[in-house]
């Protein structure tokens, strides 16, 4: 046609290669939160992920929406489960007492690192534990339906979500996570 404006014709899709297994597209359109109405309100998050070859679990990244007054802020423990067949099986490691915290940019995972690598092979299933009545409030990605590869418990059985979308979580793994201690000085140029 005439029109000259390549933003008519053009279409563009950023692919990342990293260190992470996502399911969400990066952004929160809504949160996603478990409440138990039990006497005691344990409650679990489990999400699904599949290895092609086996390697070491480092760290977990969550993106929790920020609420009025902090609302959302109670402690949590990281988990790690093998699977038994579709569901979580096994606990292969738990990190307890974190809690929800925001990076400084707005569309920012928050990395919770893990005390200790775990080695993980096939499916395995990360996420967490509460024991409290809080609604932790993570971001929930409403373009991508991902209800096949999450679960929660709130009483005795494994449960699929009824609401279409992809809660924010994703594991890391590969070589250890480097630690960044210092930066180095930029020299200034004499023009």
């Amino acid at each position: 046609t005439s029109d000259q404006r390549r933003c008519n014709d053009t279409c563009v899709f950023l692919q990342k290669f990293d260190n992470y297994y996502a399911y969400d597209d990066g952004t929160a359109e809504a949160g996603y939160s478990i409440l138990s109405t039990m006497t005691y309100p344990a409650s679990y998050f489990a999400m699904r992920f599949t290895l092609a070859q086996p390697d070491t679990l480092r760290a977990i990244r969550m993106w929790f929406n920020s609420v009025l007054e902090d609302a959302n802020v109670d402690d949590f423990s990281l988990m790690v489960w093998n699977a038994n067949g579709t569901l979580p099986g096994d606990v292969l490691y738990e990190q307890p007492s974190q809690y929800p915290a925001h990076a400084d940019r707005f569309e920012d995972f928050v990395e919770y690192r893990l005390d200790d690598s775990v080695e993980v092979s096939g499916t395995f299933f990360v996420g967490f534990y509460q024991n409290n009545a809080t609604q932790l409030n993570i971001g929930f990605d409403q373009n991508t339906d991902s209800r096949a590869f999450f679960v929660y418990k709130t009483a005795d059985s494994w449960r699929e979500s009824f609401l279409k979308g992809t809660p924010m979580i994703r594991p890391v793994v590969g070589k250890p996570l480097p630690d960044i201690v210092s930066v180095n000085e930029q020299v200034a140029f004499e023009f």
